[in-house]
């Protein structure tokens, strides 16, 4: 599958690390994700379009992003990945993001909690065994599932493959301009790669959240309108709370 590359980890002087391919150890898993060819008819568009998936749990920050991006970068077939949970918790910036003014840098240091700087764009989001992620990859074509290589079309469709019957039971489950949310708070966090006509959509999760470790983001210059100024506190909100009496993995959809 040509994914023998050495990753170049470059930490930079702040302590970011930018992943840029897969290091060797990973190949095997890697190998063994592709060849699980797992289809489920309500999510494929025809017979001929297959989504292999792969559900997993405490999974490194920086495994998960070599592994998205070597999927993306050097497969043609088509993924969802869900990630129950990171081992530790960090904090996850875009590749445009400055830490300077996205991150109260002293604070996480003092924490130990690190910087990584995705291969995506996107803003800047706190990880931790509570977060949940789930990675969509299209490699085989967006016009397999019916979609063009739009932003906003292909936030539209992850939405609906993504939604939730326990929380549309009880709350409006809605995406308002970059962002999954229940009524006027935000839920989840997306970040995008699109090339020709592959896409890779991130979505992270809050099924819960630490206030001290939401509290080392700053608020950022550039925010979506719906946000009208707010602190992290009344912005975001818990998706635990807005989905009682499922646990974080229900709150995704079941395959």
């Amino acid at each position: 599958m040509g994914l023998g590359r050495r990753p170049s980890t470059q930490p930079n002087t702040r302590g970011i690390t930018r992943v840029r391919s897969v290091p060797r150890s990973l190949d095997h898993s890697i190998s063994r994700i592709a060849s699980y060819p797992t289809m489920s008819p309500s999510l494929s568009s025809s017979s001929h379009t297959i989504l292999h998936i792969l559900r997993t749990a405490r999974l490194p920050i920086l495994a998960q992003l070599h592994i998205e991006e070597a999927l993306f970068r050097a497969t043609s077939n088509n993924y969802l990945l869900i990630n129950d949970g990171v081992e530790s918790p960090a904090i996850v910036l875009g590749i445009s993001g400055k830490p300077d003014a996205l991150v109260h840098e002293d604070r996480a240091r003092e924490m130990g909690v690190p910087l990584v700087r995705r291969f995506t764009g996107g803003g800047t989001v706190v990880l931790d065994e509570d977060s949940i992620m789930a990675t969509v990859i299209v490699g085989s074509g967006a016009s397999g599932f019916g979609l063009d290589c739009f932003p906003r079309q292909i936030m539209e469709w992850t939405h609906g493959l993504l939604t939730t019957p326990a929380i549309h039971k009880r709350n409006t489950f809605s995406l308002r301009e970059n962002d999954f949310t229940i009524g006027s708070r935000k839920v989840g966090g997306n970040a995008q790669a699109i090339s020709g006509d592959k896409f890779l959509q991130h979505t992270s999760f809050l099924w819960d959240y630490q206030d001290d470790r939401m509290a080392l983001l700053k608020a950022p210059e550039k925010q979506p309108g719906y946000r009208e100024r707010r602190e992290h506190g009344s912005f975001v909100q818990r998706l635990k709370e807005a989905a009682p009496g499922a646990d974080s993995i229900q709150s995704i959809q079941s395959i």
